[in-house]
């Protein structure tokens, strides 16, 4: 029997939604330890949800209070100070001791290795792993696809094994919960029958008082399979089109068959997971969300109807799976080339790794959001845009943000930009300046285009800065202002992409990545754009750059 829960009849609309999570297997938790687990599919998915590798770095956290909370005009602050010498973010090996700079203001953390472990470089993060291993970095248990090439982390979490269907006569893709990526039989388009049908989730509006009136939106390219009723065997799989609709051609197998639709893609385009383990406790990766119909007689021409994932099962899951979907979308108009996989972590009443904050992890290259009933994020648009904005910073760039909590006020300089930066690039992926983070009685709202918070003339280029500061520059850089001609925001991410990961980068302000790096970077790439820099991060919000950066970038 298949394990089912949150069976719930939609009368004004003739439809049955069905939802309950699937398990799929990646590596298991640890604090800075990478580990692999196998969790098979089991009769009752519906209530047990467990976990994710931590985050390897300090995490980013969503934007802060309203704006009343914060001061627009503050007395020159002190320069921020830097506890951590000259150690990394990303760490380095003192023997068998892990160091890494946690902030500034709490400095280097070190961390022994435990017994038949030892200090490595793995995928540029200092880490324990075990003796004589080379380490999978953020290569998983169930893997993916390269083309034909099926690439999944080994059982011992020790090697990035790499293995050719091709050489077999068939080709990568996923199999099963218990599988993961492997070989399947090459497509044909044959079969006596097609199976066809819709799935879509619900949707509240994200308003400034807060969730609003629900819509129904199509659950875009999920991957769906066809199993048969009585053993969960798989028969075929498809994807959903834009419009949530899907086709898919397969044999009579002789018994009762059901489709489901997961947040899951891995394709040309897209490769996303939106999985139920956001909590540093848990024991493995958890399962993917999904919904399922019904079971059906197999005939020449199955029309499964249109299915729902309501609030109460899984539609926050597929809402996280749509907004990740139009964000590596929008990564690969900026940026030409595919993002790499992201994976979503939520679990609806559950706080994160971060606590009770949505954040990301460029450990894993995973997203956690937050699912608690106070304050939810898996409706929030904005603050999983901005969470994805960290993922493009870390895949498309480099981040010396050193972590930690931020509330608009004046900040260390290296939090300041990475916070600002990830608000902008959420609102210009969104392509709205307001950013909302709604919870149970209402919501914050900030309008990046008009934040009303300013620099201090005073403060010099280390001064500590708000995060709506660079967030407004970075805005009014890309859109333009009144008189202030926009740069568009394809300059902002060529700075960072072009600038910040020059071998001849030239580091200035605060010691690691900065604004004032990001306007040298905005400034060597062209000399033309003076005036709308002056006229937007001096005049506009008071901070005094220099404009003493290279003449040319490298």
């Amino acid at each position: 029997m298949r394990g089912m829960s949150g069976l719930r009849r939609m009368a004004d609309a003739g439809l049955t939604t069905l939802t309950l999570a699937m398990a799929l297997a990646l590596a298991g938790c640890g604090d800075r330890e990478p580990a692999a687990t196998v969790t098979d599919l089991t009769d009752d998915l519906g209530g047990s949800q467990i976990g994710d590798d931590v985050a390897d770095t300090a995490p980013e956290e969503d934007a802060g209070p309203p704006l009343s909370d914060v001061a627009l005009d503050p007395e020159p602050p002190p320069e921020a100070s830097d506890r951590c010498g000259d150690v990394p973010v990303d760490g380095r090996c003192e023997g068998d001791v892990v160091a890494y700079c946690e902030s500034v203001e709490t400095g280097v953390a070190r961390k022994p290795c435990p017994e038949g472990q030892e200090c490595a470089m793995v995928d540029g993060y200092a880490d324990c792993r075990n003796l004589g291993s080379a380490g999978c970095g953020r290569v998983t248990w169930d893997g993916f696809c390269e083309g034909t090439v099926a690439v999944y982390c080994d059982g011992d979490a020790t090697a990035v094994v790499r293995h050719d269907c091709a050489d077999d006569g068939t080709t990568c893709g996923f199999v099963d919960d218990a599988t993961g990526f492997w070989c399947l039989p090459r497509p044909t388009g044959e079969g006596a029958m097609t199976a066809r049908g819709s799935f879509w989730f619900e949707k509240p509006a994200v308003t400034p008082a807060g969730l609003g009136e629900v819509s129904e939106l199509p659950a875009r390219r999920a991957r769906v399979q066809l199993r048969r009723a009585d053993d969960d065997v798989l028969i075929a799989s498809g994807v959903t089109d834009d419009t949530g609709a899907f086709a898919i051609r397969f044999d009579d197998p002789g018994v009762d068959v059901y489709a489901l639709a997961m947040t899951f893609v891995d394709d040309d385009r897209n490769a996303i997971a939106v999985r139920d383990c956001p909590r540093a406790d848990c024991e493995d990766a958890g399962y993917v969300h999904a919904v399922f119909s019904e079971a059906m007689a197999p005939a020449g021409q199955l029309d499964f109807g249109g299915w729902v994932a309501t609030r109460e099962g899984s539609a926050a899951a597929f809402n996280i799976f749509d907004v990740f979907l139009r964000g590596q979308d929008f990564a690969t108009e900026v940026f030409g080339v595919r993002p790499p996989p992201l994976t979503g972590q939520w679990e609806d009443g559950s706080a994160t790794i971060c606590d009770a904050l949505s954040c990301f992890s460029d450990r894993d290259d995973t997203i956690y959001v937050l699912g608690l009933a106070a304050d939810g994020d898996a409706f929030d648009d904005p603050v999983l845009a901005h969470e994805f904005g960290h993922y493009l910073e870390a895949v498309f760039s480099r981040s010396d943000s050193p972590g930690g909590a931020h509330d608009g006020t004046p900040t260390d300089p290296r939090l300041a930009w990475g916070e600002g930066y990830g608000t902008w690039a959420g609102c210009e992926l969104l392509d709205s300046p307001r950013y909302i983070d709604t919870f149970a009685t209402g919501a914050m709202v900030i309008d990046v285009s008009a934040t009303g918070v300013r620099a201090s003339r005073q403060g010099g280029l280390t001064q500590l800065l708000s995060e709506y500061v660079v967030a407004e520059a970075l805005w009014t850089l890309s859109r333009g202002a009144g008189a202030i001609s926009p740069l568009g925001g394809a300059a902002v991410f060529d700075a960072m992409r072009g600038w910040f990961t020059a071998s001849g980068f030239r580091d200035r302000g605060v010691r690691g990545l900065d604004f004032v790096d990001f306007l040298d970077g905005i400034m060597c790439r062209s000399t033309s754009r003076e005036a709308t820099v002056r006229a937007t991060v001096v005049d506009r919000l008071r901070f005094p750059y220099d404009f003493g950066g290279p003449a040319r970038c490298p």
